[in-house]
């Protein structure tokens, strides 16, 4: 029976092919890191993090891009005499040698940049620790006259992160500093079929 209905999928994906009037094939291969910082110290109360994404697309037919960049925000509220808050977001992207990742095993981040006029220095360092989590999902879609057929597989696991978060100068990772991290690895393969 299992023979008879995969005969039946393939025949029913080859018919759909051979009506197609475009084929693309696309695979996108991916690392990406995470962290975040809890500091309170007396009155103040700092919340920092950090993701870094490297993703490249390879179409077939067509050329290869990537994506490689790093975003941080930071969130500093004084609780004390005036209540303030004061926050930061932006993306920059990496150059050649300021980031390295090794799978869901171990990352290195090494970037200096400015964001809504904040001077953010970055030096970290994630270790990967703990079991892996994997998944794997296929992915079917149908629009008017285009069909999606793949699947994505996508790897977690839980690290340990170390070095510096700088900030105009001053270092928010310390010995009270609250820190969880993460790595990703990701890699999708899809085939898009216009009739």
């Amino acid at each position: 029976m299992a023979y008879i209905l995969f005969g039946l999928a393939f025949f029913v994906a080859m018919a759909t092919l051979a009506h197609a009037t475009e084929v693309s094939r696309y695979r996108i291969t991916g690392n990406s890191a995470e962290a975040s910082f809890d500091t309170v110290n007396g009155c103040n109360d700092d919340l920092l993090g950090v993701s870094v994404n490297e993703n490249i697309l390879r179409e077939n037919p067509g050329e290869s891009t990537s994506t490689f960049e790093v975003s941080v925000f930071g969130n500093f509220v004084e609780n004390c005499e005036f209540g303030t808050v004061t926050s930061f977001f932006g993306t920059a992207p990496l150059n050649p040698g300021e980031y390295l990742q090794h799978g869901v095993d171990h990352a290195m981040l090494t970037k200096t940049f400015t964001v809504n006029g904040f001077e953010i220095h970055l030096a970290l360092t994630w270790t990967g620790a703990g079991e892996i989590s994997l998944s794997r999902s296929p992915l079917n879609t149908e629009e008017g006259s285009t069909i999606v057929r793949g699947h994505e597989s996508k790897s977690q696991r839980n690290a340990i992160v170390s070095g510096s978060f700088v900030v105009n100068g001053l270092d928010h990772i310390s010995g009270n500093s609250v820190a969880n991290g993460s790595l990703y690895t990701i890699q999708n393969n899809t085939i898009h079929i216009v009739r």
